[in-house]
């Protein structure tokens, strides 16, 4: 039966290619080609209608956004890994278009993220929070979701409660990419005090010899400075190089080892009043 399906498939394909090579105009028509059976034909119509269905971005999101809803969370740490990183692969590998990231939001998929966040397992934490720095980024529309979600409140909770560092710099990741260059989110993440979290997250991981943790915290702070405007810092009350200060003097000390971070934070100097 399997040999039988390709040479069916086989011969229509090459009856489908023989017909739209086709010369055109006054040309004559190859006799050669035969017209296809009954079966050939039913083949190959649902052929076309699969391949339309795969063509379609948002039939493909609605159905990866699915998956993600089907992971059984309560499954082992390494199946749940390995199940969720599939999702999660799956759909960054759509929505890192500006537009097919608000579709996720708009078709419940922030929603099943939020769920797998209160689940508060760093494994399942861990898989999806890149996620959400994929869709936020330099992306106002999913950071305006996001805000309305109050997904800064889920992963600054999550920040504090984990003692994982892996956790802790996808979360720090998550929320540097919400909050870039969009005032609303700054407001909101000053206002729950993420500057100070953070602050404490880069000196655990200069306690702890983190780097890799360490430079995120300080790209998110940078970022922080860099995004809160003369007026939106008079309207906080907050003075960005009072954080930005001592993450400074900690890079000075060892200006060899920590070059990359001094170099972000020296790129744009945030307003100092």
């Amino acid at each position: 039966m399997a040999e039988k399906k390709s040479q069916l498939d086989t011969g229509a394909y090459g009856q489908l290619l023989a017909l739209a090579t086709t010369a055109q105009g006054e040309n004559e028509t190859d006799r050669s080609i035969k017209p296809l059976n009954e079966d050939d034909r039913k083949w190959l119509e649902e052929a076309l209608t699969e391949f339309a269905k795969d063509s379609d971005p948002i039939r493909k999101l609605k159905a990866r956004i699915a998956n993600l809803k089907d992971v059984d969370l309560e499954k082992n740490d390494e199946e749940l890994k390995e199940e969720l990183d599939l999702a999660v692969i799956n759909l960054i590998d759509l929505v890192c278009d500006l537009d097919l990231a608000l579709d996720f939001c708009k078709l419940g998929g922030t929603r099943i993220v939020e769920d797998i966040l209160h689940k508060k397992k760093d494994v399942s934490s861990i898989s999806i929070l890149p996620l959400i720095s994929e869709i936020a980024q330099n992306n106002p529309p999913v950071q305006k979701e996001l805000l309305k979600s109050n997904f800064i409140d889920h992963c600054l909770d999550y920040l504090i409660q984990t003692e994982n560092n892996t956790g802790k710099l996808k979360a720090v990741s998550a929320l540097s990419a919400m909050v870039k260059s969009f005032p609303p989110a700054v407001i909101k993440f000053v206002q729950l005090d993420g500057h100070s979290k953070v602050l404490d997250t880069f000196h655990h991981a200069s306690n702890v010899s983190d780097d890799h943790l360490l430079h995120r915290c300080v790209i998110a702070l940078a970022n922080i400075g860099r995004s809160a405007a003369p007026e939106l810092i008079s309207r906080l009350n907050i003075k960005p190089e009072r954080f930005l200060a001592p993450i400074r003097e900690r890079l000075n000390q060892e200006p060899e080892r920590f070059a990359e971070s001094l170099a972000y934070l020296q790129e744009d100097q945030p307003p100092a009043n």
